[in-house]
């Protein structure tokens, strides 16, 4: 990860899921999606309104 202004959507039950900000751009996923938690904080679900990162803890619609 390198600092920047992108969400990164990790297994949180704060935050909107978002436990860093990181630069990267690469396997980025779109706005308007849903986010579901399957590991950690198993069930916690966000929508997300801007792109974003994800860890593989979570699932989305786009993978």
């Amino acid at each position: 990860m390198i600092p920047g202004d992108i969400r990164f959507i990790g297994s949180s039950a704060m935050n909107n899921g978002c436990t860093a900000m990181v630069g990267n751009t690469e396997n980025m996923h779109p706005a308007n999606t849903i986010t579901v938690c399957y590991n950690g904080s198993v069930g916690e679900t966000f929508y997300q309104d801007r792109p974003f990162l994800a860890s593989d803890d979570l699932t989305s619609p786009h993978g």
